[in-house]
């Protein structure tokens, strides 16, 4: 179990530094346009049809790695309040919610990115952009976000079993 806790974290962290590397392809592309602006030169071509795209990435690619951390500090406020068993009723609630959504996105998304890759789809901007990695980056997300709800469902149960709480 421990084997594939540490498996989902490393894939996880990977899509954050991808993430991360988004966002700060996102502020380049954005602040060259500011300055080119402001001394009256032209902006980059497409870049804000490639900042919608890079959004994407930036949002979506962490959310296993929130998801496995359990940090999230808007559900520890509320969750601190619950009895241990309404706690671990939520916990199979929401994981199971989100291996249900989450999977359905990778399940409609992915036909569609090997679709752009193999077709060469590009957006329909001043310089085409190529739409399969970024699609193909929002099913790898949101596979990774079904399997750490798996992941994080089946702990629960098998640490409710072994321990054999009664609260």
């Amino acid at each position: 179990m421990a084997k594939l806790e540490k498996i989902l974290m490393r894939v996880s962290t990977y899509l954050v530094y991808i993430g991360a590397i988004c966002l700060f392809v996102m502020m380049f592309i954005d602040t060259v346009n500011i300055i080119g602006v402001k001394l009256g030169l032209t902006v980059i071509p497409s870049g804000k049809t490639l900042i919608e795209e890079l959004m994407t990435a930036v949002v979506f690619a962490g959310l296993g790695y929130v998801l496995l951390r359990d940090q999230h500090i808007k559900t520890e406020i509320v969750k601190k309040h619950f009895s241990p068993f309404v706690r671990f009723v939520t916990n199979l609630i929401n994981y199971l919610l989100v291996i249900l959504i989450s999977g359905f996105i990778f399940w409609e998304n992915f036909p569609t990115a090997v679709d752009y890759l193999r077709n060469n789809v590009t957006s329909p901007a001043d310089i085409p952009i190529p739409m399969g990695p970024f699609f193909l980056l929002l099913a790898v997300s949101f596979l990774n976000l079904a399997l750490a709800g798996a992941f994080l469902l089946l702990r629960e149960c098998v640490s409710k079993v072994v321990h054999n709480d009664d609260s």
